[in-house]
């Protein structure tokens, strides 16, 4: 399957998965921050499988795959947030990202003090959540030990699927390649002697597939995952679309 097919595929995928929610009419639950929590999450699960589409179409398989860190990372945290103690932990992911938004006024304040910090201000309640979150550089265990957590919810995932196998594989490639500044550096070295130029010199095809199947991979299990917390039944008809668009890619037929 070329990139182009799986891109579309990928764009299909999310759109589906947006139709299958908004489909069943959900409103949040006032009494419970653990909706509000996974509903942010499975929004920005899609919006950025359609990014990460948008970057391989257009030949940045490098930029995509580099991307995947954060649907390996959504996964493993919608994973883990629904795992057990939901409430507890939806609780301090939202403090912690309440008191990320306080630490950036914090610094706007102290580089640029003539900028007018009025339009960051937020409402009571993530006010609330910050003061009882003071923390703003972590909020959990750390994500390999949120992936490494025992399953509660439902039968262990295995393989390609699993958590674990997600940061092991998915979580890495895409992170680990962040640290030189860029996934795909070496693509861009030029030998002594070349002129210097900003044309392309190697294809970024293999990147591109490879942020992509495993885009749709976390995309399905997040969604999965939040639709088997709510009461949904989204598994069948996840699981099918994976099956026509996505397993072809992971295993080729004979």
């Amino acid at each position: 399957m070329s990139v182009h097919q799986l891109a579309r595929a990928t764009v299909l995928i999310a759109g589906r998965v947006e139709q299958l929610f908004t489909d069943k009419h959900i409103y949040l639950r006032r009494s419970t921050c653990s909706d509000i929590a996974l509903a942010a999450l499975l929004r920005n699960a899609c919006r950025t499988s359609r990014a990460i589409a948008l970057l391989a179409r257009g030949g940045y398989g490098s930029n995509a795959l580099a991307l995947t860190r954060s649907m390996a990372d959504i996964w493993i945290t919608v994973r883990w947030l629904t795992n057990k103690d939901t409430q507890f932990r939806t609780r301090r992911f939202l403090g912690f990202d309440s008191r990320q938004r306080e630490r950036i006024i914090e610094l706007l304040g102290e580089y640029y003090p003539a900028v007018n910090l009025d339009r960051f201000a937020d409402n009571d309640r993530h006010d609330q959540q910050a003061r009882e979150y003071p923390k703003w550089d972590t909020w959990g265990p750390g994500i390999r030990r949120m992936a490494d957590e025992d399953e509660a919810l439902e039968t262990e995932s295995e393989g390609v699927t699993s958590p674990r196998w997600t940061h092991d594989v998915t979580f890495f490639i895409s992170s680990y390649h962040l640290h030189p500044t860029s996934l795909g550096l070496r693509h861009h070295f030029l030998q002594a002697g070349d002129t210097f130029d900003f044309q392309p010199r190697h294809g970024e095809d293999q990147f591109a597939n490879q942020g992509l199947v495993s885009t749709l991979q976390c995309l399905s299990r997040s969604a999965s995952r939040i639709g088997l917390f709510w009461g949904m039944n989204a598994e069948d008809a996840l699981s099918s679309l994976l099956e026509k668009y996505v397993t072809p890619v992971i295993k080729p037929a004979e």
